[in-house]
């Protein structure tokens, strides 16, 4: 296993902010978002030696880890969480975003 990448509520990428969040315990995750075009997704990098979400358990047993998100929104947890309300496309490019990140693992 090279690392648990985990993908947590990335359907609401905004174009405007264009930005995904990733929180990590993985030693070089810098370097796996190296060499991407400019116009691609800004990525917000979030260290922690405490993380308290879906990752801790693989950090706390010294496994790399990654969690991916887009952030909260104002439908999270609602009956108001529709579909329609889905960026399929942004979707698409955090797809190519891991596809990218994988690669260089």
């Amino acid at each position: 296993m090279k690392a648990l990448i985990n993908l947590d509520m990335v359907g609401r990428l905004d174009e405007v902010e264009n930005r995904v969040q990733v929180n990590q315990c993985f030693a070089k995750s810098d370097s796996l978002f190296a060499g991407r075009a400019a116009d691609d997704i800004r990525v917000t990098i979030e260290v922690a030696d405490r993380i308290s979400n879906d990752l801790t358990v693989f950090c706390e047993a010294g496994l790399p880890a990654l969690s991916i998100t887009t952030g909260l929104h104002q439908d999270y947890h609602r009956c108001s969480d529709t579909a329609d309300k889905i960026n399929y496309l942004g979707m698409e490019r955090i797809l190519s975003l891991i596809r990218h990140m994988v690669g260089r693992m």
